[in-house]
């Protein structure tokens, strides 16, 4: 059956081509640069962090909870602005003062290079609003603000912005130059498809796919060799096996910090080679062409020949990335789609979850201790990262819930995975990381939602004890996390583990109440005290912004430099638009949303039938695209999260049809 969405399908392609070259040449006349490896060519931008603006460094100004402003406590106060990036050439200051009880602000910036050396110093006036000031030196890494005879006086500081160059970017200008852009482009290029459209429809598009599908034939009958040696039950446990070994090599790697250009590549060839061979083990009869010819599948090979096109043009850390998705990824989903029942591969793949869970399980109750007013991290080293673990740890358990209790081993069954629930919400909850607690919500959303639409065939007689044993591995992990390392003596610590303020998000208490006993519940912490996008998101906007800045067509290399060194985007989609130029950006969007539109239809189809995992297709994917707008997910064979949108693309890549 058809979508609605095929049919203009090529037109949303055009208008959003469109749309973002308009973007791209409004940037570009803008700054006045006219330079294709950077749109916007407005200089050197830092945005100092809501914690560097309210971060109090001494007794004479204090930052007050309740009315979230700082308050100046004597009569020569100093807030004191540090910058992580020593390079210097800041020419330009935007303070944005709001929570002001007086008219203005008295004040002199001092400017200090890495040697506590004054470099320069200003007398001013800072009123409620954007103020704008030319910085009297350029070399400095710290600015005091000095407050004098002003004692009581309060304000909030809800931007701090350097920069290299005056800001140039004017809303009204920037729409006024893209209207005719796109318009122009639109036009253009319309008139030149309605001249070549009957040679443009004389080209076989398909028949590479074709070719491709008769090379993946070829390989795939290797797989034949492995179907006489292990039975059907066999290949399912190494298939389970070698995913599994992929989720705790990755976490390997990432902990022993050998995600590097080097060990990325290594990685990568391991995870590369246990692919091939799940491919080869879904071998189960002679393969045959299978029907590729559809959206979803045009907007991901149009996003790979993009990265490929983007390699050629600039060196890439994450190299080769289309060959391999195209040649590895599309072999596994030929042989995946070649076999009789494709949600036996989805219940080895959610094995293969739940088996890595009972490693990192045993090391967190052994090794990793809970530290009191730090946010868990788990056998990761980042309370972030090990959510996003747990949180398809805890998709993969409900997936496995069946509630018909007419076979013995459907109750132990359902016991056990309870069980696991309960511990992983307490460790989601530990992690204190809203990303990954929202999505395990919506998750547990859409669990019900199976359930009431099988209300008929579920024994609802068994939930009490179901909520008594998840209860009881809730206390259990919450009783040893704290105290078996602690009787043991066996924690263990890495290098590169970052602990985190459960109230305050940092990696260092603050100055102010928040860091009082008691106050230590990030949530409520986070909705009690954002007064901002930026507060909301945890800084992510700033890293959203600066990336946008430096959009180019061609990609870069690597992660975009701000504060002194690189960090990643906390969004996927800015990620693949950084990485292989703004262009990638319209087939991912398409690929994006044909995935969930096809998550839908097989959920939809199949919300009845246990066996075909319909929940965990829905929850998987509607939790990626969430993680896609507030995390790193495209982080190349990384993360399990990456697994998850990527590889369960195979279910449904052909689109639901079988005929060849």
């Amino acid at each position: 059956m058809g979508l609605l969405i095929d049919k203009i399908y090529w037109k949303i392609i055009w208008i959003l081509t469109g749309l973002l070259f308009g973007i791209a040449g409004s940037l570009m006349i803008l700054s006045g640069a006219f330079c294709a490896d950077r749109f916007y060519d407005a200089g050197k931008v830092y945005d100092v962090e809501e914690n560097g603006r309210k971060s109090c460094w001494n007794d004479t100004i204090h930052y007050d909870e309740t009315t979230q402003a700082l308050v100046v406590d004597t009569d020569t106060a100093v807030k004191n602005v540090y910058l992580l990036d020593k390079t210097g050439g800041w020419h330009d200051l935007c303070i944005r003062l709001s929570a002001m009880n007086g008219g203005e602000l008295l004040t002199r910036l001092e400017f200090y290079d890495v040697n506590d050396v004054v470099t320069g110093s200003i007398d001013t006036v800072l009123a409620e609003g954007d103020n704008y000031i030319k910085t009297p030196a350029d070399q400095f890494y710290r600015m005091d603000i000095v407050i004098e005879g002003q004692a009581g006086a309060a304000f909030r500081i809800d931007k701090l912005q350097f920069r290299e160059k005056e800001s140039l970017f004017s809303k009204s200008k920037f729409i006024i130059y893209l209207l005719p852009l796109w318009a122009g482009f639109m036009l253009l290029t319309g008139i030149l498809y309605i001249c070549f459209k009957k040679r443009f429809r004389k080209i076989p598009w398909y028949a590479p796919v074709e070719g491709l599908q008769k090379l993946f034939m070829y390989a795939g009958g290797n797989g034949e060799i492995l179907h006489q040696r292990y039975s059907q039950k066999q290949k399912a446990q190494i298939r389970s096996g070698l995913f599994c070994s992929i989720f705790l090599i990755t976490q390997i790697c990432f902990i022993f910090q050998r995600y590097t250009n080097k060990g990325y590549r290594y990685l990568a060839l391991i995870c590369v080679v246990l692919l091939i061979l799940t491919a080869l083990l879904c071998w189960e009869k002679k393969l045959h062409i299978l029907n590729w010819n559809n959206k979803f599948v045009t907007s991901w090979f149009l996003l790979w020949i993009i990265s490929m096109l983007s390699d050629l043009i600039v060196e890439k850390r994450f190299a080769y990335m289309g060959y391999l998705m195209i040649f590895v990824m599309g072999f596994l989903f030929f042989m995946w789609g070649n076999m009789e029942h494709r949600e036996w591969l989805l219940k080895d793949f959610i094995r293969g979850i739940r088996w890595s869970f009972l490693p990192n399980l045993l090391f967190c109750w052994l090794f990793r201790p809970v530290l009191p007013g730090y946010r868990y991290m788990g056998s990761w080293y980042s309370p972030g990262i090990f959510g996003l673990y747990i949180l398809f740890v805890w998709i993969a358990f409900l997936a496995e819930m069946k509630f018909d209790y007419t076979e013995k081993p459907n109750i132990k069954h359902d016991l056990f995975s309870v069980c696991m629930l309960g511990i992983c919400a307490n460790m989601l909850w530990k992690t204190q990381s809203i990303t990954s607690l929202l999505a395990a919500a919506l998750a547990a959303l859409i669990f019900s939602l199976k359930l009431w639409i099988n209300r008929k065939k579920i024994r609802f007689f068994g939930i009490p004890m179901l909520l008594l044993v998840f209860f009881i591995g809730f206390t259990v992990n919450n009783y040893s996390i704290y105290h078996i390392p602690r009787m043991l003596h066996t924690e263990i610590k890495f290098s590169n583990d970052f602990y985190m303020d459960t109230a305050t998000d940092h990696p260092f208490l603050l100055n102010v109440s928040a860091a009082e006993p008691g106050n230590n519940n990030r949530i409520l912490y986070k909705l009690k005290t954002s007064v901002s996008l930026e507060t909301l998101t945890s800084g992510r906007t700033l890293y959203w912004k600066a990336y946008l800045r430096d959009m180019n067509l061609f990609g870069h290399y690597y992660n975009a430099t701000f504060w002194g060194s690189g960090h990643k985007p906390h969004n996927g989609y800015i990620a693949i638009m950084y990485r292989y130029g703004i262009f990638a950006l319209v087939p991912y969007v398409m690929m994006i949303l044909y995935n969930l539109i096809y998550a839908v239809r097989y959920f939809w189809e199949n919300m009845y039938d246990d066996r075909k995992y319909a929940f965990f297709i829905l929850a998987d994917m509607l939790c990626c695209i969430w993680l896609l707008v507030m995390e790193n997910l495209e982080l190349p064979f990384g993360w399990i999260c990456w697994y998850g949108m990527y590889l369960i693309m195979g279910v449904y890549f052909d689109g639901g049809k079988k005929e060849n």
